[in-house]
C-alpha cells in the first residue's frame, strides 16, 4: 500500500514516504533518494555516491545543486560543511532555506544563532552531533532549533548527510566564537559511551 501523507499548504517538516525524503510544500517539491531505482525518473539528478549510497535529488535547478565530488561551498567562512543543495525561497512574508548538508568525518559547521527563524535538522545518513545551547547532543533523527538557540553541527569518525529547513522573517546567521573541535569530539565520545554506542 502506498503512503499518502496529509500535506498542508506550508508544511515544511521533512518526512519519509515511499522510500523518499520530501519537504512537503507544493511551492518547493524537493525530493531526496538514496535508491538507484529513482535514477532518470521524476527529475532526479544523480549526485554521486556518499558512503556507498547513491544520492539523488529532485526539485532544484542547476544553480542550487552540487555533487558529492563538486559540492556547493558553505556561505560561512567558519563552516567546513559542504552542500549538495542550497535553495532559498520566499512565500508570503516568510523566508525559507532548504539545504542538503554534507559533513565529512571530523568536520564542524559555524557556531551561530538566528534572531527570528526556526531551523530543523533531519539526519538522513551517518552519525551527527550538535553543540546546541552549549551542550553536545547526538542527532538520532531530528533536532529543532528555536530563535536565539546557539548551535553548530559536527561529525566525529563517520560522515553525515543532513536535510535542514530554516524559516522565519529572515534567515541570517549571528556568528559566535567557534568552540574547540577537540573538546566537542571528547564530549561526543563520552556521550556515545553513556548511550552505549
Amino acid at each position: 500500500m502506498i503512503e499518502r501523507p496529509t500535506i498542508l499548504p506550508h508544511h515544511f517538516e521533512p518526512l519519509k514516504t515511499n522510500g523518499l525524503w520530501i519537504v512537503p510544500c507544493p511551492e518547493v517539491d524537493i525530493k531526496i533518494s538514496f535508491d538507484e531505482k529513482h535514477k532518470g525518473s521524476d527529475g532526479f539528478r544523480d549526485l554521486g555516491k556518499f558512503s556507498e549510497l547513491q544520492v539523488l535529488i529532485s526539485g532544484a535547478d542547476d544553480r542550487e545543486i552540487g555533487s558529492i565530488h563538486k559540492p556547493l561551498p558553505s556561505k560561512s567562512p567558519d563552516s567546513k560543511a559542504d552542500y549538495l543543495m542550497w535553495r532559498e525561497v520566499e512565500i508570503g512574508d516568510e523566508k525559507i532555506l532548504i539545504a542538503v548538508q554534507m559533513l565529512l568525518p571530523l568536520t564542524m559547521t559555524s557556531h551561530h544563532t538566528h534572531n527570528s527563524s526556526t531551523e530543523i535538522f533531519q539526519k538522513l545518513h551517518g552519525k551527527l552531533y550538535s553543540f546546541h545551547n552549549q551542550e553536545v547532543v547526538r542527532i538520532e533523527n531530528r533536532l529543532r532549533i528555536q530563535p536565539g538557540d546557539s548551535h553548530l553541527s559536527f561529525t566525529t569518525n563517520q560522515p553525515a548527510i543532513t536535510l535542514l529547513v530554516q524559516r522565519g522573517e529572515n534567515i541570517k546567521h549571528n556568528h559566535l566564537n567557534q568552540p574547540d573541535y577537540e573538546f566537542l569530539k571528547q564530549q561526543a565520545d563520552l556521550l556515545d559511551k553513556q548511550l552505549g554506542y
